[in-house]
């Protein structure tokens, strides 16, 4: 995909539209949050700043999103930050298993402080961090067998992201991660070239991965949160006014898009139930990665990180 330069755009005289990209389909609730901040954008600022949202992947997949992204081709993206942890390695903190202690820990971590320090970490990278935002809690998936103990993993090939992180935790896992883009996850899974992923509900209905991978651990593989980019270039291109517009709209998009992940959620466990997906519930699944993901923390200096999120209880 060639890179599309100068889409930062005057929609008419003393108008500004800003091009945001997303992966997902148009009913996903990431791509219908984008649109609620445009529609907030247009009445807060009297139409004089709204966003142009590109779903389905249009403007190329998330690594290639987060290059545009990082040289100003393209205005705004909704990411995950397991993506965009290959750029920023300390972001990967935040998908691993037990960071989250619970719904009022993530909450308070994506809309406080602790939030913004890693927000304001992104300095000097090419993107400017508007807010953190609902990405679902991750299970286990395969084509093979259920899982019920830890030996049910051993050799299992998973879909994994850039992250050394990742890498470190599907080895205490006892399984082999190989590295794919998420649009790719299900030819590979119909072809046995992998035989599961670890992903939210939400992306294993929507994708059809459960047509393929119809055995589900109900067991939390962590919980990394999504995340809004603007581009530094686009951001440096808005006034003082429309960037405090653009970052309180951003802000206010959390409640919404919390609501909708909610709502798909249980559209989706339902779904699966009704298409006989076998679901297992194991307890402990994680218990002999514990102390590799401690030692993964101390190898690449990222206890300071997990701790600031901490800070957020």
């Amino acid at each position: 995909m060639g890179l599309q330069r100068g889409c930062f755009a005057q929609a008419a005289s003393g108008q500004t539209a800003l091009r945001a990209a997303d992966i997902a389909s148009l009913d996903y609730p990431t791509v219908q949050t984008l649109f609620f901040i445009d529609r907030a954008l247009r009445k807060v600022s009297d139409g004089d700043l709204s966003i142009r949202v590109f779903p389905d992947a249009q403007l190329g997949q998330e690594t290639e999103v987060i290059e545009q992204l990082r040289i100003g081709a393209i205005d705004m993206a909704r990411v995950n930050v397991m993506s965009l942890a290959d750029v920023v390695p300390e972001f990967a903190v935040l998908g691993l298993p037990g960071t989250f202690l619970s719904d009022a820990h993530f909450d308070t971590f994506t809309g406080g402080t602790a939030g913004q320090v890693f927000l304001e970490h992104l300095e000097g990278t090419g993107f400017v961090g508007l807010t953190f935002l609902e990405g679902g809690t991750r299970h286990l998936y395969n084509r093979v067998r259920p899982i019920e103990r830890v030996e049910d993993m051993q050799g299992l090939r998973l879909r994994t992201d850039l992250s050394s992180a990742s890498g470190f935790l599907y080895r205490a896992l006892g399984t082999t991660g190989v590295q794919l883009p998420l649009s790719h996850v299900l030819p590979a899974l119909e072809a046995r070239l992998i035989d599961g992923a670890i992903e939210n509900i939400a992306t294993y209905v929507a994708l059809g991965h459960y047509r393929a991978a119809p055995f589900i651990a109900m067991t939390e593989m962590g919980r990394p949160p999504d995340i809004l980019l603007i581009s530094q270039r686009a951001w440096n291109g808005l006034t003082a006014g429309q960037r405090k517009l653009l970052k309180n709209t951003s802000g206010d998009a959390r409640s919404f898009m919390k609501k909708s992940f909610e709502y798909w959620t249980r559209a989706c466990m339902q779904q699966i139930r009704d298409r006989g997906v076998t679901q297992t519930h194991p307890d402990a699944l994680l218990q002999p990665a514990r102390g590799a993901i401690d030692a993964m923390l101390a190898q690449l200096d990222m206890m300071k990180w997990f701790e600031v999120v901490r800070s957020a209880q």
